[in-house]
């Protein structure tokens, strides 16, 4: 019974040393020379952030979505207060990443799933008053009444 656990031991530690030695140091090539590292790749989105409405990376001009998604909330504007569309001004349309399907306007006794959900936050202004919209895609806007 010793003689088995002391080879057990024995083969363990051999184990734990060939894995230190052969992942300590830069990779080599089939002739010794030791290869460079490799730099990460510069990321095209953003991490995810915990905090609801993270902005995508900003561009100089309005995409096509960015366009669709402003028309689609100013028409929704119009409909949800009464106002003519020709006195909805678009301040600004931002490209977001929502931490849940509550758009960042959770509503108390609601539950969300719990998943990122990309879109746009909508800024408009009507009236001497400011509104924010919130989009999952660009077919959508909801009004955001914090």
């Amino acid at each position: 019974m010793t003689r088995i656990v002391a080879t057990v031991l024995l083969l363990t530690g051999v184990l734990v040393m060939s894995c230190q030695t052969t992942s300590s140091g830069p990779p080599s090539d089939d002739q010794g020379k030791s290869k460079p590292a490799a730099s990460p790749s510069p990321q095209s989105t953003p991490p995810s952030s915990p905090i609801a409405g993270t902005p995508a990376q900003p561009t100089d001009s309005p995409s096509q979505g960015e366009t669709q998604v402003a028309n689609v909330a100013s028409k929704q504007l119009a409909a949800d207060r009464g106002i003519p569309i020709d006195q909805i001004q678009v301040v600004k349309v931002e490209q977001v990443e929502w931490s849940d399907t509550s758009l960042g306007c959770p509503k108390p006794g609601f539950f969300y799933a719990q998943v990122v959900t990309p879109g746009y936050r909508v800024i408009l202004s009507a009236q001497g008053t400011t509104y924010e919209y919130h989009t999952a895609g660009t077919e959508r806007a909801v009004l955001c009444e914090m």
